[in-house]
């Protein structure tokens, strides 16, 4: 009896060493989705923390879908890139909480709101608008320095 005790004990304690640290590390997935909405198969996912020197990296399957698993609770930065396009979030990993993401890559996807507003306007900056106004205005047919 008692070495039927000793081993339930024993297993007991191998089982919770063993699951100790995997319940220590969490999971981020997500899916991975273009323009109109279709997975985004082969997307790159990178997850990097952005309070220690851990990163990580997977690849979207068929149906957009990641999974990384094995990560340390903290802040991350989870970068999606296909084709020169860019998705970045932040995720915050805690033990045993899984994070869900979703991404929608698209040409402006990776910009920011003043980048967007100069692709929108043909590439032409604010500026750039200007000094094409005084390339024509110096140049122009007429000026004695033309």
């Amino acid at each position: 009896m008692r070495t039927n005790l000793f081993r339930a004990v024993l297993a007991l304690a191998v089982v919770l060493a063993v699951t100790a640290p995997v319940a220590a590390q969490s999971v981020i997935r997500g899916k991975v989705v273009d323009a109109a909405g279709k997975p985004v198969e082969g997307a790159t996912v990178n997850i990097e923390a952005t309070e220690a020197n851990r990163k990580a990296e997977t690849k979207t399957n068929k149906n957009g879908e990641f999974l990384q698993v094995g990560l340390a609770s903290g802040r991350y930065n989870v970068t999606v890139t296909k084709d020169k396009l860019k998705a970045v979030q932040p995720a915050t990993v805690s033990q045993g909480t899984p994070v869900e993401l979703s991404f929608q890559l698209s040409p402006t996807s990776g910009m920011t709101a003043e980048q967007d507003a100069d692709r929108r306007s043909g590439g032409v900056g604010e500026r750039a608008g200007e000094c094409l106004l005084l390339f024509e205005c110096f140049y122009r047919p007429g000026n004695p320095r033309y």
